[in-house]
């Protein structure tokens, strides 16, 4: 659950807006807080950002974390109903990488625990589900969800909003089949060389995959669309 991303959802009627993936906290406020126009505890306001800051070199918490239970704040403030998410800490992979994800990422949920009991936010959190520690929910980039992982997300919060779910997505998956070394080997290259070079890069130049990036919703729809 890595998107930076918020979505209303006021009674029968959405209001879907989303904040394009890779983008930094920094500058969502400004564009988010049109989100509140609608208000009341029967709208739903779903927010997840800042993990795209945190796995960053220059990762700054002090910073971040604050910017975040701000914006947080100022969402709560319109009277709405709001869903925060955490972001899955022990991921089933291992080294120097993997500590440094589970420690800044133990930093980054606390904080978001402290603000939802503080705005009295529901969270969705995926550290109480081992389920989601299958490297399988995952796309090919090894970040983000796979249209399965999402699916198991979306009956989770379905769940949380006591609205109909599939009863069946704590299930885990069945046990993995054992892949050839040689397999895993090819994989893991493609990998390197489709997303972490092109990462270290723009690492090395500044830039930001987020940059030039727009978003699918800048203002508020009408949810479900009709195509009629």
């Amino acid at each position: 659950m890595k998107k930076s991303m918020a979505t209303i959802v006021a009674g029968p009627i959405g209001l879907p807006m989303e904040w394009p993936k890779h983008i930094q906290i920094s500058p969502m406020p400004t564009y988010l807080f049109a989100l509140a126009q609608v208000t009341g505890p029967d709208t739903l306001i779903s927010f997840h950002a800042g993990a795209n800051d945190v796995i960053r070199p220059g990762y700054k918490a002090e910073i971040v974390l604050a910017q975040y239970a701000n914006a947080v704040r100022r969402l709560a403030a319109s009277g709405a109903t709001i869903l925060l998410f955490t972001v899955l800490e022990r991921t089933g992979n291992t080294g120097r990488s993997a500590k440094m994800w589970e420690e800044r990422f133990g930093g980054f949920n606390r904080n978001v625990r402290a603000v939802a009991e503080e705005v009295g936010a529901i969270i969705a959190d995926a550290n109480e589900e081992p389920a989601f520690s299958d490297r399988r929910f995952l796309a090919f980039d090894r970040l983000h969800l796979n249209a399965m992982g999402h699916e198991r997300v979306a009956d989770a919060v379905l769940e949380l909003l006591e609205l109909p779910f599939d009863a069946g997505w704590r299930d885990p998956l069945p046990p993995a089949k054992p892949e050839p070394k040689l397999f895993k080997v090819v994989v893991s290259v493609l990998w390197f060389i489709t997303f972490a070079l092109p990462w270290m890069w723009r690492r090395a130049r500044g830039k930001s995959s987020g940059d030039g990036r727009s978003c699918k919703y800048p203002t508020a729809i009408h949810w479900p669309l009709n195509l009629d």
